[in-house]
């Protein structure tokens, strides 16, 4: 048996008839994960010494970080933004965060295929503070599909399918090494990029917005879907402007975002929105030459169901009976049916139950009116702000009904 673990056939071993070669590959396979288990042991073990051996100064990193965060070069890179229903979601790029572990230091993070399929891989994602020993993973399965816009189809090369592993896990990543930074350095910094990205770059304004929009250009954004996005021309764009156009840039380029979600596509429909969260309700209106309210949707609601009321009425007066004369619905007096189906008396009595129901409107609405000119009068015109006691309705007379509000 030789160092491999493999039983090399003898002279002996043919004299006896044993002519087949026996490979003894447990033994190997168990010195070998023996010898990876001990040395990813050492491997942890002399990180963390080296990590307590060697702590972090966090006065060091934060002036590390605001250098680099000040320079105009990394800020144009170092933010992200994609829309998410009505509002804009902005944060730190990878590139941010690469930068800031590097400035932080003593943080380990990465991802790893932990299991792969022939449909599928398991992807975890992980963060680990070295020095305080606190680690943040993501695990999650990466589907081997690619999807376009002419439809899917899925991924066989090994190539394709790490790179697509690999775009799934950088998200994660991201995630997992914020948990790990402290609050104000990443927040911070974001301030840093976003003022370095306004007034950090020593071109005039003018040829920073014209290479704008040629960056833009060649991702497919020509000036007239800016100007629409901006409300102006591009000659009035002004400095504050600038960091969240190239956010959106940032997003578009990056495959974080669609063109469609910030701008205006030629070709493409917007999508729909409610109409029902935007109807509001009408308040009554002072008319200008009246000086009277106009009708609102109560009111007319009212005159409506005075008028449906009269005309239950007339036809109630103009059912006959199994005798064939009228019977009023209010006395259940029976009189004889004309040829055209309502007496004379019934005609009558329905006009002037109407004539009554719309003068008692009007009259409400009169006295509405004339209680809204005694309030204006009391605010302008009485100096002494007292305000006058309402005129007392005349004995006799009927009593204006306040409507259902």
């Amino acid at each position: 048996m030789n160092d491999q673990g493999v039983r090399i056939t003898t002279p002996e071993d043919l004299a006896r008839g044993d002519s087949i070669t026996e490979k003894t590959l447990a033994p190997a396979a168990t010195i070998g994960n023996v010898a990876a288990a001990s040395r990813q042991f050492a491997e942890v073990k002399g990180a963390i010494q080296l990590a307590r051996e060697f702590p972090r100064d966090e006065i060091q990193a934060f002036k590390r970080m605001r250098r680099t965060c000040s320079r105009a070069a990394f800020a144009d890179d170092a933010l992200y933004a994609f829309p998410r229903g009505d509002s804009i979601v902005s944060g730190a790029s990878i590139r941010l965060i690469e930068e800031l572990v590097r400035c932080y230091r003593n943080i380990d993070y990465g991802f790893r295929i932990m299991e792969m399929r022939d449909d599928r891989s398991l992807v975890e994602a992980f963060a680990w503070d070295v020095e305080n020993n606190i680690k943040a993973r993501r695990e999650f399965w990466v589907l081997h599909i690619r999807e376009t816009k002419s439809g899917s189809y899925p991924l066989t090369s090994p190539r394709d399918i790490y790179e697509l592993c690999a775009n799934m896990a950088q998200r994660r990543v991201r995630a997992c090494v914020e948990e790990m930074l402290p609050v104000d350095l990443l927040e911070e910094s974001k301030i840093l990029c976003k003022k370095a990205m306004a007034g950090g770059d020593t071109l005039p304004l003018g040829d920073r917005v014209r290479n704008m929009v040629v960056a833009f250009s060649e991702i497919g954004v020509d000036e007239d879907m800016l100007e629409q996005r901006l409300g102006h021309p591009l000659k009035a764009v002004v400095v504050e402007e600038l960091p969240k156009l190239k956010q959106v840039y940032n997003s578009i380029k990056d495959g974080l975002a669609k063109r469609e979600d910030f701008f205006t596509v030629p070709g493409v429909d917007a999508p729909a929105k409610d109409s029902s969260n935007e109807q509001k309700k009408q308040e009554p209106t002072q008319g200008a030459g009246n000086g009277k309210t106009e009708m609102t949707a109560e009111e007319k609601a009212i005159l409506e169901k005075a008028k449906q009321k009269t005309q239950a009425k007339k036809g109630a007066a103009q059912e006959p009976d199994s005798d064939g004369d009228i019977v009023d619905p209010e006395s259940g007096e029976c009189t004889p049916a004309e040829p055209g189906g309502m007496t004379a008396e019934d005609i009558a009595e329905a006009e002037r139950l109407e004539r009554e129901e719309a003068e008692a409107f009007e009259r409400d609405r009169a006295a509405l009116d004339e209680v809204a000119d005694h309030e204006t009068q009391d605010t302008g015109g009485n100096q002494n702000g007292a305000q006058e006691p309402a005129e007392a309705p005349a004995k006799g007379k009927r009593k204006p009904r306040a409507l259902n509000k």
